[in-house]
């Protein structure tokens, strides 16, 4: 699990091997970027074979890996975050993140060494304009709610996103 607060502050939480890690950033590392397994310490131990991150691997655009295992999927999110623009407003950043995100995507049917794994959805939350957006495999469209548009006061049962919205 990934968290993020308005000013930056983010951590990862794994529960590996019935214990809580946990990872923050005020800790020098980056936790702006997360896949599946192996672990994030693994993560950032391949991270740190590449020149970027004090490894003597070349990493630019013509050695960035491809594929769609983790590993690669997080090697690539983290040498393109280096160089994502800061976003002049919002709308901007929501654009950011979705390439980013859209990046990192296992698409439907692709080859997995265990069998196909699709990225089956995605979310992310614009912490300035308290926004969540999610995004769903089988949806055309990303679906979003301002979180300040919700009566927190009153709000008695959960409320639900409901992607699907009667596809056959």
């Amino acid at each position: 699990m990934a968290i993020e607060d308005a000013t930056g502050d983010s951590a990862v939480f794994e529960h590996v091997g019935g214990v809580w890690q946990f990872y923050h950033n005020k800790d020098g590392l980056n936790t702006e970027v997360m896949t599946n397994d192996p672990t994030f310490d693994k993560h950032k131990e391949f991270l740190s074979q590449y020149e970027h991150w004090g490894g003597d691997k070349p990493l630019d655009d013509e050695h960035l890996p491809g594929g769609t295992n983790s590993p690669a999927r997080f090697l690539r999110l983290e040498y393109l975050l280096l160089y994502t623009p800061e976003p002049k407003n919002s709308i901007e950043a929501v654009a950011n993140v979705r390439s980013m995100i859209n990046n990192s995507n296992v698409p439907f049917g692709a080859p997995y060494k265990d069998g196909v794994y699709p990225t089956w959805w995605t979310s992310f939350i614009d912490t300035q304009d308290k926004v969540y957006y999610f995004d769903w495999l089988y949806s055309p469209n990303m679906i979003w709610i301002r979180l300040e548009d919700i009566d927190w006061e009153t709000l008695e049962a959960p409320l639900y996103l409901d992607p699907k919205n009667d596809i056959d």
